[in-house]
């Protein structure tokens, strides 16, 4: 985090790629992902896939990007030496297998993809019925996502199991696909006020404690934590993910 360049001038040689929608707010999406990426000292490149409508509370609409324009903007993405990608909203299923044609183009870059598939309130993303579909294109090429419980089970296709079969289902598919799975503890709460986060590998499952912190608002907070994992490095996979936690706590938390 260097204030050695005026905000604006290339840095480094490392670059993100944030490929997500917009928000207007700025406060999610590829606007929030080119802010946490340069704030940690990358060149950052933003290819967007949709146009959403939403504000703090919920999204009002979702316009997916032209595939014409989706296949431009990633063909310019490509030329540039990229090292950490993020993932967010698709937008559509024709946008989402779109950008899997490109993902192998940026095999050597660390990839995340935070599933965001629908809002806590309003329009869906992604209709649940495409959901298999951009799973299996999608996952091929990444390293890790970092879906909440509800969009865990919407991936393995669970959303009628117990806690204990959708954990089981996760690490076969961090098998399947050679990815790891880092689920996040927003949506499991405990009695006591703690909740418990989730790092899943193919041959390893790491449960993480945390206090439940006091936000004045939410929104955002999963795209954060997915571009700061991108971005932070760590002696391990884990640790990395309990560094991008603790940055979102300390950009959020009062």
């Amino acid at each position: 985090m260097s204030d050695s360049k005026p905000f604006g001038v290339r840095k480094t040689e490392d670059y993100f790629l944030s490929i997500a929608a917009t928000d207007p707010t700025g406060e999610a999406g590829v606007y929030k992902d080119i802010k946490i990426a340069s704030y940690l000292d990358y060149n950052t490149i933003g290819v967007v896939t949709a146009l959403t409508v939403q504000n703090d509370e919920r999204v009002f609409a979702n316009y997916p990007v032209d595939h014409h324009i989706l296949r431009q903007h990633l063909d310019i993405a490509i030329t540039f030496p990229i090292k950490r990608v993020k993932i967010g909203a698709l937008g559509s299923v024709e946008n989402a297998l779109i950008i899997s044609d490109y993902l192998p183009y940026l095999k050597d870059a660390y990839t995340v993809w935070d599933p965001v598939f629908a809002p806590t309130e309003g329009v869906d993303f992604i209709n649940k019925s495409d959901v298999r579909k951009i799973v299996e294109n999608i996952l091929p090429s990444i390293d890790i996502i970092t879906p909440n419980y509800g969009e865990l089970q919407l991936i393995l296709d669970k959303e009628n199991s117990t806690f204990e079969e959708t954990m089981q289902a996760a690490q076969e598919i961090t098998k399947q696909y050679g990815i790891t799975i880092y689920l996040t503890g927003g949506h499991l709460l405990n009695e006591s006020g703690t909740f418990n986060e989730y790092y899943i590998a193919p041959n390893e499952m790491v449960t993480i404690h945390r206090k439940r912190a006091q936000f004045p608002y939410g929104h955002g907070t999963g795209c954060t934590f997915s571009s700061a994992l991108a971005c932070l490095s760590a002696a391990s996979e884990v640790e990395r993910c309990q560094l991008a936690s603790d940055f979102v706590l300390k950009a959020y938390g009062i």
